[in-house]
């Protein structure tokens, strides 16, 4: 009977009375039994009994605590699969959150006539309100939803402030709408701006998750894909669709690209009359001492808005930021330029000021990172797209994906060389012997192999016990790891092998092209063929195909009447490595 030594204080455990308090406490609740009743039943001492109890009630609550975290974790699946059917449609849920917050603020601006202390909530709605929506935004990383999104809160609060404010002055209600909506949409703009951004960031995220995903694509997934767009195209699912037209915007991106020197110039020319209009209607002028009026402000704010809008839409159509950035420099030069003619506000001494480092520099990183934000979200767009096309199952956007696989599986196609080794009779080998004798020396035979293969530049593709495939760059180099290891195989059975039988080897190698990495490919027919010269090679001995035996020049070799599987074979006249 075992013991186990010092449990406790050095005191020994034996495993009947182990076992005696296993049976005791069996089906009861450990928190309720006694450690006294039990020690006297099982014969153990009072303190190892009581700290065996301690540490089972320890565990117990660990069980406990686990068992919440499973449930917080369920809870949490819960809360996410909600969330996410409830952004399903993200321009429904803005809607619908935002009309549950005016809702919400209305109810506790009225409360807070009797409860000042609820005015606050107000601010803590609005604020839960836009964390939710931003979070849509950025889940489901469209810049266009962003936009939709901004577009319905600010119908809404267009339609909110002229239901409020209508009825106050009825002989100016035009007046009061046209204020309206110019004030809250450019209240308006840090929200888009925000939203804008939380957009491009999740649909960069999900743009680079889905890279890498692409990257990483084993061969097999890459193969199953291939297939699968071959089954829709010979299923004629997309048999007499028509090709999808190009999208408004695809046509401007086509038109701004063809000439984009030339929409800059006008662009930038365009703006700055359109500034100068501006400034000159609300009469203002930019002077470092004077503060503009709540008009001047706004027009500002205004033509602030518009360049932005047209700088982030311009890096849009233009997709890559380099070319982005280079077109923005060409259409501020321009916009410059046109600060030069005569007319007042501009004029010679108004370009100067904007070209001053206090006021270019921090326009010119604002528009810069408009650039980026465009640029990104041209990315992100484009990938959303052809993702929304493969879908669809687009007949263009089917064939690039087939001839990207295709070209993908195709590509890094290489010439390898394949040694296949095998133990004969290995079967009868281990029958015969003791099996940790068995497991011993072939587990050194394997090692022998690996050895022989790294110093002739080889890898160890695989490996099945008795057996091995070792795949080199040059013919040369596998056939003289061969010559090795036919060699060392017989100091190998004189000192290390512990079987009654001696280890004979039979040894074929083959050369052929191989698709991209041998490791990923699962089939490989030069593998295959390989193992069929190997088998067909004689105890000892050393078969090779035709297209091993043309490079390895002045190697005596020996041709075989019969084919390997439609190749001429050749044995090699001395298989050993001369001394």
């Amino acid at each position: 009977m075992g013991i186990i030594q010092e449990p406790i204080r050095g005191e020994p455990l034996n495993l009947n009375s182990a076992n005696s308090l296993i049976r005791e406490i069996r089906g009861k609740d450990i928190g309720a039994v006694d450690a006294g009743s039990l020690a006297q039943a099982t014969g153990l001492s009072y303190a190892l009994v009581s700290t065996t109890l301690q540490q089972m009630r320890e565990a117990n609550d660990l069980d406990k605590h686990d068992s919440f975290l499973k449930d917080s974790r369920k809870l949490g699946d819960y809360v996410r699969d909600l969330a996410s059917r409830l952004t399903a449609r993200p321009v429904l849920f803005t809607a619908a959150s935002s009309a549950v917050c005016i809702g919400v603020c209305l109810g506790l601006k009225a409360a807070s006539v009797a409860h000042p202390a609820l005015a606050n909530g107000i601010y803590a709605a609005m604020l839960l309100t836009l964390a939710a929506q931003l979070s849509t935004y950025y889940h489901h990383g469209l810049a266009r939803v962003a936009l939709y999104g901004s577009l319905v809160n600010w119908l809404m609060i267009v339609g909110l402030a002229t239901f409020e404010l209508w009825d106050q002055e009825p002989d100016h209600q035009l007046h009061w709408l046209a204020a309206v909506s110019l004030t809250t949409f450019l209240l308006m703009t840090p929200y888009v701006l925000a939203s804008s951004l939380a957009a491009v960031a999740g649909g960069y995220r999900c743009w680079k998750s889905v890279e890498h995903h692409l990257a990483n694509l084993t061969r097999h997934e890459k193969l199953q894909r291939l297939f699968e767009i071959r089954r829709i195209i010979r299923d004629q699912q997309v048999k007499d669709k028509p090709v999808r037209p190009a999208r408004m915007t695809a046509v401007w991106q086509a038109q701004y690209r063809a000439r984009p020197w030339l929409h800059s110039a006008v662009l930038g020319v365009s703006s700055s009359l359109l500034g100068l209009a501006v400034l000159r209607l609300t009469n203002t002028s930019i002077q470092p001492a004077s503060l503009p009026s709540l008009t001047q402000l706004m027009a500002l704010t205004s033509l602030a808005t518009l360049n932005l809008t047209m700088v982030v839409g311009i890096a849009f159509l233009l997709g890559r930021f380099s070319r982005a950035a280079i077109n923005l420099i060409w259409l501020t030069a321009w916009s410059t330029a046109t600060m030069y003619i005569p007319i007042a506000p501009y004029g010679s001494a108004f370009a100067q000021r904007f070209l001053s480092a206090e006021m270019l520099i921090p326009q010119m990183a604002l528009l810069f990172a408009a650039t980026v934000l465009g640029s990104v979200g041209a990315a992100v767009e484009e990938r959303a797209a052809k993702s929304r096309r493969l879908h669809e199952n687009d007949p263009a956007a089917l064939l690039a994906e087939l001839a990207r696989l295709e070209l993908s599986l195709a590509a890094g196609e290489r010439e390898v060389t394949v040694l296949v080794v095998d133990v004969a009779k290995s079967t009868e080998m281990k029958a015969n012997s003791d099996p940790l004798d068995a497991e011993y020396s072939f587990r050194e035979y394997q090692q022998l192999l690996a050895r022989i293969t790294h110093l002739y530049g080889g890898t160890v593709h695989s490996t099945a016990g008795d057996g091995a495939v070792l795949t080199f760059e040059e013919p040369s180099s596998a056939f003289r790891a061969a010559k090795e290891i036919q060699t060392k195989i017989s100091e190998f059975n004189e000192s290390v092998n512990r079987l009654p039988s001696k280890f004979r080897l039979r040894v074929g190698i083959h050369a052929g092209q191989v698709p991209g990495e041998l490791s990923e490919v699962q089939f490989s027919e030069v593998i295959d063929i390989a193992a069929h010269v190997q088998a067909k090679a004689p105890l000892r001995g050393i078969l090779v195909t035709k297209e091993v035996a043309e490079q390895l020049g002045d190697e005596e070799l020996i041709p075989l009447k019969e084919p390997v599987d439609g190749h001429e074979v050749l044995l090699a006249y001395n298989p050993v490595v001369d001394e």
